[in-house]
């Protein structure tokens, strides 16, 4: 019953918020001729007063509205809304260009295609209140062959095909959740552009430079992710993708607005978590690591250190000062030698084969780039990059 008195509250932002722009902004010449679509200004006035007010009635009322029904419904209606929201955004934005197409000097509209579409706009706001509100509440449900959380395959479908060894990334949860914070979401604003990324790959083809990055868009607003849209994370597993499968454990109970929207997750009982992180860090090729300090990623870092080749291990410093300091704190209970005093420009560290950090310095907006001399000795050409410019000079000391 509860749910049913809240449902017409979600639609009251929408509805106001978009009648008081169509009586404020619409020329009359472009209303249906109903008195209802004419009003007089001091109606105007009380309907714009509260407009915005409602829209955060609207967003609580749909977030009670989710937290008061169970899991499973809130899963199978986030999923129909969803896509239905995605779809439908398309749709307005050509129906809003067209709307203000006679800025372009193509004719007006006729007053019944700017109804049909204020009517679309709030009907997209209150598919948008309600997936918004479903994000919160809605659970990845680890028991399903296919993520609900997940636009592509998962880990485990993507372990079973692809015979590659695997890259493993591991991450502090807490850093994780942080991230989908207003704070965390916007952190590349305060902290300069040290260490930021925009790119993958280094973009020769436009065409699947474009098609990757739609991609992107298209999986953090279908999930309604509140990732930042500079999310270095889904970059990362872009690139490292084209190497063997970008997996990582995901976690418990985490929800579609706040989960790591890069590598594809492996979902596994709270009591089994160690063995399996320690039989991917033994299969795979490459780990990549986000620095924090947390008890968790100690162990983690204790267990790559005893079990992995150094040479395999790439690590994502904090961009933020305060915070690298406190990591190389607590990397000196947990690594051999300490990390550098100053943060890499790419902030990205390597480790020679005895667990000496190399700095990586070529600060690039590219992960392609940035990663550079970590892949060429992970595959293999490095040594051969080397070996060649060893006999080049060579040459050049025998013409002498």
């Amino acid at each position: 019953m509860r749910a049913i008195r809240l449902l017409p509250l979600t639609w009251i932002g929408p509805v106001l918020l978009y009648l008081a722009l169509y009586w404020w902004f619409v020329p009359a010449s472009m209303r249906l001729p109903i008195p209802l679509c004419n009003p007089s200004w001091w109606m105007k006035f009380v309907i714009a007063l509260p407009a915005l007010a409602s829209v955060f009635i609207s967003k609580l009322s749909a977030e009670a509205l989710f937290s008061c029904l169970p899991v499973v419904w809130v899963n199978r209606f986030h999923r129909i809304v969803a896509p239905t929201s995605f779809v439908l955004s398309l749709l307005m934005g050509f129906f809003v260009l067209r709307l203000f197409s006679p800025l372009i000097g193509i004719d007006a509209p006729s007053p019944q295609f700017v109804a049909m579409t204020f009517g679309g706009l709030i009907a997209f706001a209150w598919l948008q209140t309600l997936k918004g509100a479903s994000g919160i509440f809605a659970k990845v449900d680890s028991h399903r062959r296919k993520s609900n959380a997940v636009v592509g395959p998962t880990a485990q479908e993507l372990l079973e095909s692809d015979p590659r060894a695997p890259i493993l990334y591991l991450r502090s949860f807490q850093n994780e959740r942080a991230k989908a914070t207003t704070l965390g979401r916007f952190s590349y604003l305060r902290t300069g552009t040290q260490g930021f990324y925009l790119f993958a790959r280094r973009p020769t083809d436009f065409g699947r430079f474009f098609r990757k990055a739609l991609a992107r868009e298209y999986k953090r607003k279908l999930l309604d992710s509140n990732r930042s849209v500079h999310d270095e994370q889904m970059l990362f597993a872009e690139y490292f993708s084209d190497f063997g499968p970008y997996v990582a454990i995901g976690r418990p109970g985490e929800s579609f607005e706040s989960m790591d929207l890069g590598a594809a997750k492996l979902y596994v009982p709270d009591d089994s978590w160690r063995d399996k992180v320690i039989e991917l860090i033994e299969a795979s090729g490459a780990v990549v690591l986000e620095a924090a300090a947390s008890e968790g990623l100690a162990w983690e870092i204790r267990e790559i250190v005893g079990r992995l080749d150094p040479e395999r291990l790439l690590i994502i410093l904090p961009r933020n000062g305060a915070e690298y300091r406190e990591f190389c704190i607590f990397a000196e209970g947990v690594f051999p030698h300490p990390m550098p005093v100053e943060i890499p420009t790419t902030r990205l560290l390597m480790f020679e084969a005895d667990w000496t950090p190399i700095s990586l310095e070529d600060g690039v907006p590219i992960v392609e780039d940035a990663v550079a001399p970590f892949m060429a000795r992970l595959t293999g050409t490095g040594e051969t990059a080397r070996q060649t410019e060893t006999e080049s000079k060579a040459d050049v000391n025998r013409g002498k």
